[in-house]
This record gives structure tokens, C-alpha cells and sequence, in this order.
């Protein structure tokens, strides 16, 4: 039964490596952390600044598992809204802020952080995706191939972060800015 005798040895030695492996990305993990916690919150004010320039304090609010900063200049006026949202992208969830003045329109779209394909699903970082969404407002339907574009080969992506903006920005416009959208006027309920 030498045979035995070796295969336990080899499990041992595999359970044991694998216990030593797990316990050092445990601890490089807590070492990290707050680290990188540190610096992405210190990434987040830093782009808060730059969407915002007259920042001087910012309240943040809930809904469901979004947050929302309201950011106000020093005289108490809101500014806008930073939403910090995930959707579910192709290869896993995308993270991303979305910055809107005070009258319903985008000013940035920042990620923070995806797991999409390189080359293919990561073109929602790109300039060419993000610059069509500047200046769109809450009433802007947001339909692809209309007034927005999903990028071919990459729709996995870019269609859900179309879907999550649309809805972003209707719950900032309605919750946060008390914006409303105007029903198109009914022709047929005029009398004749």
C-alpha cells in the first residue's frame, strides 16, 4: 500500500498550501483595504470637484442601492446630484457615478470600476462612448441608435449602461430635483 501512503502525502501537502495560500491573501487583503478605500474615496471627492467646481458641501441620500450626493455651493444653492450606481454588465457588475446639474443634464460619467472584456466591453470607459450622454437630459428618451449609440460587439455592455443612465437619471430629476416630465400634448382630448 505504498501508493496510499503517497496520495495522502500529496493531499496533505495540497490542503496545506491552499490553507497557507488562502490565509496570506486574507491578511494582503486587510493590509490593502484601507488603502484602497482611501484612495477611492479621495478619487471621488476629486471628481466631485471637477464636476461641481463651486463645491462646498454635499448631503448624501439612499434609494434602494444607490447613493445619491447632493451638492450644494457655499451659499446653500444645490448644484446638482452625483449618483453612484452598479449595473450588471457581461462579465460582471460595472460601477460607475453619473454627475447631473441642477436642471436634469449630464455633466460626467465617471467608472469606477468593471470586469468587462478588454478590447470589447471595456469601450464604456472610452471617450466615444461617455461624450454621448454629456449634456443629456432627464427628458432625453436615451433609445439606442436614436440619440445614443451601443458600440457593436460590445452591446452586453453598453446597452445595460444606456438602461442604468436612463434610469439614474429619472430617479435624480424626480427624487432630488422635483423635475418633472412634460406629457406630450393630446391632439384627439381638444373638442372639436
Amino acid at each position: 500500500m505504498p501508493d496510499l501512503k503517497n496520495l495522502l502525502k500529496i493531499v496533505l501537502t495540497l490542503v496545506v498550501v491552499t490553507a497557507v495560500s488562502a490565509g496570506l491573501l486574507a491578511g494582503a487583503n486587510m493590509l490593502t483595504a484601507p488603502a484602497i478605500a482611501r484612495q477611492q474615496e479621495e478619487a471621488y471627492q476629486a471628481a466631485l470637484k471637477e464636476y461641481f467646481p463651486a463645491i462646498d458641501d454635499f448631503r448624501r441620500e439612499t434609494l434602494e442601492e444607490d447613493t445619491f450626493d447632493l451638492v450644494y455651493d457655499a451659499a446653500g444653492e444645490l448644484l446638482g446630484v452625483m449618483a453612484s450606481t452598479a449595473v450588471q454588465g457581461y462579465d460582471g457588475p460595472i460601477s460607475y457615478n453619473l454627475a447631473v446639474d441642477k436642471e436634469g443634464k449630464i455633466l460626467a460619467m465617471r467608472i469606477v470600476e468593471h470586469s468587462e472584456t478588454q478590447g470589447v466591453g471595456d469601450v464604456i470607459e472610452k471617450p466615444q462612448f461617455q461624450e454621448q450622454f454629456i449634456g443629456k437630459s432627464y427628458l432625453d428618451p436615451l433609445q439606442p441608435g436614436e440619440d445614443v449609440d451601443t458600440i457593436s460587439g460590445a452591446t452586453k455592455s453598453t446597452a445595460p449602461m444606456i438602461d442604468s443612465i436612463r434610469r439614474v437619471l429619472a430617479a435624480v430629476a424626480e427624487n432630488f430635483l422635483h423635475l418633472e416630465k412634460e406629457e406630450p400634448f393630446d391632439i384627439t382630448a381638444v373638442p372639436d
